[in-house]
């Protein structure tokens, strides 16, 4: 089985993704809007977990409808303090039940790794969707992260991965590795140019 690769082809995100290309940009107005890609990504993400349950409140004199967000854990990774910070509050309105975890990574011995001292991770992670947000997709850089959530996840838990942009050559490596993932991305690099 091979990862599943979702390219968003909305046609904001797809402008987002353009405008972010242009150098006259100042560094305010490309932190607004990656932050508004990021979302979107979430939001593509999350859109098949997400399940509503109806609630019906009696009244005197009629009944009212509300729908509430199922009780289902999300947990969001991100090892960037920027994207995290600009996208938090957004998140929270987007999936109510959304945990936010940031993790530092180091490079020691020719590898990445995660810091734990610095980095408060969650030891549970059944029956939950977890979402890993990175700017680029880095492979090595991924690993450990995959590694951590793999050793604490069940059979209920699904994987994905948000990324603005990709390398053709990182998601052949990590579909070697992890053929069970889902990646949603703006842009894929073809590296054979």
């Amino acid at each position: 089985m091979s990862i599943n690769i979702y390219t968003v082809k909305h046609p904001l995100v797809l402008h987002w993704n353009s405008y972010l290309n242009n150098p006259s940009i100042n560094d305010n107005e490309k932190y607004e809007v990656s932050n508004r890609i990021n979302m979107a990504l979430i939001y593509e993400a999350s859109r098949k977990s997400l399940k509503t349950e109806k609630l019906y409140i009696k009244c005197i004199n009629n009944i009212e409808e509300v729908s509430l967000i199922s009780k289902r854990n999300f947990y969001l990774f991100c090892s960037d303090l920027h994207i995290s910070q600009g996208i938090s509050k957004e998140a929270k309105y987007l999936i109510p039940n959304i945990n936010i975890y940031n993790f530092l990574l180091y490079f020691k011995n020719k590898q990445w790794d995660i810091l734990k001292s610095h980095s408060i991770l969650p030891k549970v992670l059944k029956n939950s969707d977890i979402i890993i947000l990175e700017k680029q997709l880095d492979t090595a850089k991924l690993i450990p992260v995959l590694e951590y959530a793999l050793q604490h996840e069940d059979s209920n838990t699904t994987l994905q991965i948000c990324c603005t942009k990709c390398k053709q050559i990182e998601l052949e490596v990590l579909s070697n590795i992890y053929p069970k993932l889902s990646i949603y991305t703006c842009f894929i690099e073809n590296t054979n140019n």
